[in-house]
Order: structure tokens, then sequence, then C-alpha cells
């Protein structure tokens, strides 16, 4: 008996010798050296800066909810001396601002007066015009509504040729060519629609939803979509040559118009990777990066708004924005508790800024 129990305890530490460092390479996270990914990133931006590829830009990188680097470069106003702030300047954040209207249509829907996938004929009247094909939210934030893409009507040169959300998204209405969850078709018009739901839904112009139902209770004192931006003072835009430009105003507004801070950028990206809930519950979060939509097994596919990708065979939520001139990305990595937000007030090549956020990812 002792023998057999001597055997039985050799076997044993034999085993485990072979099967927990294997258990140990996927369950521990890597060692990451914060302060020199912070170093590198910073140093990308400057770089671009320095360059004279951008007049301007903001940056802030969070880690297990810190701020481990929040920074402005180069100049929002030039001609002023004004230097780009990362806590007053404001940029223009592009389709960034298509996640604030999925993450309005998730709190109209906790609070009952939203359903994902009914018809949202429901919820915008009789006098809005019918569609090809029935539409539901959950289509609209997946990019699977079917419409095809158009810049009819999308921006304007001056405040003055804006009009209300009501009235654009009935008169840029763009051909549905796809049947509604067939196809993933990027489209701005979808998004703006969807925000145009939530008003419907709520009673409360998306605006005024945005700001105070996210925006005041997060503490992002300086993001609006109001086109008057008295909330922060903008940074101006610039061409690649230097120049100072004119940007123009959006009128399918929630699709890309929204104005931020770093320092507001870095609240928002706190909030979403915490088990905060005060706006939003953590199963409403979880649905925002949870795949809802793929066009194959082998794709990461989509959340609520948010592109999914891996790199590094780790998985990371991503999403773009850009304007006329102004271009900015926010990711987040949940595997390292690690968030990061840029924007430029110059349009800078897409794989310049990869560039830049693969020094993190």
């Amino acid at each position: 008996m002792k023998k057999f129990i001597a055997v039985l305890l050799i076997v044993t530490t034999l085993l485990s010798l072979c099967f927990v460092p294997a258990y140990a390479e996927k369950s521990v996270k890597p060692s990451i050296d914060h302060n020199l990914i912070r170093e590198a990133f910073n140093e990308e931006i400057q770089k671009t800066i320095q360059s004279g590829k951008a007049k301007g830009a903001v940056a802030t990188l969070v880690v297990e909810g810190k701020e481990l680097l929040k920074t402005g470069y180069g100049y929002a106003v030039e001609d002023l001396g004004i230097e780009s702030d990362p806590d007053l300047t404001g940029f223009r954040i592009g389709s960034i601002s298509k996640t604030f209207v999925a993450v309005a249509a998730l709190m109209a829907a906790e609070d009952g007066l939203l359903d994902f996938h009914t018809d949202i004929s429901e919820y915008l009247g009789v006098d809005f015009p019918k569609l090809r094909y029935p539409v539901t939210m959950h289509h609209l934030l997946t990019h699977t509504g079917g419409f095809e893409e158009i810049i009819t009507g999308m921006a304007v040169k001056n405040i003055s040729d804006t009009d209300p959300l009501s009235i654009t998204v009935r008169k840029y209405i763009p051909e549905q060519i796809f049947k509604p969850g067939k196809v993933a078709s990027y489209s701005n018009y979808g998004t703006a629609l969807a925000a145009y739901v939530v008003e419907c839904a709520t009673g409360i112009d998306f605006a005024d939803y945005s700001i105070d139902r996210i925006f005041k209770p997060l503490g992002m004192d300086h993001t609006t979509f109001a086109h008057t931006h008295d909330k922060v003072y903008v940074s101006h835009a610039y061409l690649p040559n230097g120049k100072e430009t004119l940007e123009p105003y959006m009128n399918l507004y929630p699709e890309g118009s929204a104005v931020s801070t770093a320092h507001d950028m870095g609240t928002y990206i706190r909030w979403l990777m915490s088990d905060d809930a005060n706006i939003l519950s953590l199963n409403g979060k979880e649905q925002l990066l949870s795949r809802q939509f793929s066009s194959s097994d082998e794709l990461s596919g989509i959340g609520y708004i948010w592109n999914i990708k891996t790199r590094n065979e780790y998985t990371y939520f991503d999403k773009k924005g850009q304007t006329l001139h102004f271009y900015s990305r926010v990711v987040l990595i949940p595997e390292f508790d690690t968030g990061i937000f840029l924007s430029f007030n110059t349009y800078v090549p897409d794989q310049e800024i990869t560039d830049i956020i693969n020094k993190v990812v």
C-alpha cells in the first residue's frame, strides 16, 4: 500500500509538471512596462507634430483606471499662439461620436422605452417615410440596415445651414440596397437615424439627452454635440501643408459632430472599462463590446458601433473618427486594462495613426 501511495504521488507530481505551465501561460498576463509604453506613445505623437504633418494634437493613455498620460501637442490655433490643452481644448472626434449613440440607445432600452429588435417605425411616427425593408435598432448599430452610403447633405459650411435632426433624417434617406441583417455596410445615415429613434422614444432632443444622461453624469463637462460648442474652445482645422482651413458642420450631426477633450475621453475610457453602472448596467456595457454581427465566423465582427479586432493573440476594441480635417482614434484593450485616445487637428494618413496605436496595442 505504501509503495502504491508513493508511486501515485510521483505520477501526480509528474502530471502537474506537465500541465501547469501550459495553464499558466493562458491565465497569467504578460508583464508590461507601462512607462515604456507611455514614452513610446508620447514620442510617436511628438514626431508627427515636429515633422509638420499635423499642427496640433491631444492624447490620453489610461492604464488600470489611471491617466498614465494626458498631453496636448502643438497648436490649437497657431495665429493666436493657443496651444493644444488636454483639459480645455476641444477636438472634433468624428465617428467616435457614434459610440455615444449606442450608449444612449442601450440606456433608452433599459428604461423600457426602446426595444432593439422591434421595427423602428414603431417609434418614428406615421409621418416618417416608409423604408423599403423593416429596420431595427440592432441593425442600425451594427451597420446592417442595408443602406447605401451617401454624403449628400451630410455636411454644410455654415451653422445657419444646418437643419434639425428631425428634418435631415427625412430629407437625406438613402436607398436600402440590402435586406437588413444580411450585409455589413457602413452607414453614417444609419447612426443618425438611430439617434433620432432615441429622440422619438424618449421625447428628448438627442443632443440634450446626451448631455443630461451621459456627459454630465460621467463628468465629461467639455463634451458636446451642440453646434455652437459653448462648453469648450474648439481647435481650428489645418491642412497638411500647415495652412488653417474651415471645418464644415455636420448636418446629420449624431454620426460625427461631437467635440471632446483628452481629459473627457480619458474619463469615458475609464467608465467603459470599469464596473461603474451609474448610467448603464454592466450587462448593457457588455453588449456594447460583445460581437453583435459578423460576416463570417472567422472574422471578429462588430459590437454596437465598436469594431472588434485582434492583435498579438488578444482582442481589442477600436473606433476611428475622421472629419474632413480632424483624425481621432479610441482603443480599448481589456486584457491589459488599458485604453488610449488621440486626436489630430490635421488629416494624418491612416497607416501612420495605426503605427502610433501599435506602440500600445
